[in-house]
């Protein structure tokens, strides 16, 4: 024999659970949680591009610099260097405007709502 206040809860709670309500702000959280993972792994992907950028560049810079002081050619490796050190400073402004950029997107998510 079914319980008629038991049965009343399971359909007050089915009702809930698949309301539009309910529904759009479950959808909402999931994408919001699925663009947070991805901008963060988009940061990520960015540090770990930069800092081998650095390496690479700054073993660059010290060849450059080696090559400068053996051979005393000023005219050939100071412009190099020169160019090196500009790549390293467009580097260094580029991932800035990324990491800002990204942390503005985090702080823009819309938040999901409870269904009312």
């Amino acid at each position: 024999m079914a319980n008629p206040s038991f049965d009343e809860s399971v359909s007050f709670i089915n009702g809930e659970v698949l309301s539009p309500a309910t529904i759009q702000a479950e959808s909402m959280g999931k994408a919001v949680q699925a663009m947070s993972h991805s901008l963060a792994l988009a940061l990520q992907d960015a540090t770990d591009n930069q800092r081998n950028f650095e390496a690479v560049n700054t073993a660059a810079i010290t060849k450059a610099t080696q090559e400068l002081i053996a051979t005393k050619d000023v005219a050939t490796w100071s412009p190099i260097i020169t160019a090196l050190q500009a790549a390293q400073s467009t580097q260094e402004t580029n991932f800035a405007k990324l990491s800002t950029d990204i942390e503005g997107l985090l702080k823009n998510l819309p938040m999901p709502t409870g269904s009312s």
